[in-house]
């Protein structure tokens, strides 16, 4: 483009490849409760496109997701509305004070893209990594509880 900002060019199997990706990625994401965005940030990275626009992208499938799942445990009953308007507004307000921190970083210390893919990088190996301990903490809990860890009689 007249920017220099560089296109997908989009062949057969690219096509294939990206949409068997992101079926995948959608059957991960519904399968583990895990969100969207953080399976496809890194395809789209792969795939060639701008950081910026895979932030976006990125951060809009997490809004789906998680509105999505805020509005099933609401439905159930499961989550107080009270709890569930001010942990909305705490995100909101976090993610505004989050984006113009960013950005006020990256123009002061002149930082290119890749602080971008770092960042996003950085969240999601936290991410699986308190996953992975809150997991095993979990599991360690329910073993010394003597809880039946989901499983039980097929004769039941």
């Amino acid at each position: 483009t007249a920017s220099g900002e560089q296109q997908v060019v989009w062949t057969g199997r690219l096509v294939v490849l990206f949409c068997s990706a992101c079926v995948v990625c959608g059957l991960l994401a519904g399968l583990f409760g895990i969100g969207g965005g953080i399976l496809i940030g890194p395809l789209l990275v792969e795939l060639g496109l701008h950081p910026r626009v895979v932030a976006g992208t990125a951060a809009f499938a997490v809004l789906f997701g998680s509105s999505a799942a805020t509005v099933e445990f609401l439905v159930l009953g499961m989550l107080h509305p009270y709890y569930t308007v001010w942990f909305a507004a705490l995100g909101v307000l976090g993610t505004i004070v989050g984006h113009v921190v960013f950005n006020q970083a990256m123009n002061r210390f002149k930082l290119g893209s890749s602080a971008i893919v770092f960042l996003i990088t950085a969240v999601i190996s936290c991410g699986g990594i308190l996953l992975a301990f809150n997991s095993v903490l979990e599991l360690v809990t329910a073993i010394r509880r003597n809880d039946s860890l989901g499983f039980r009689s097929l004769c039941h």
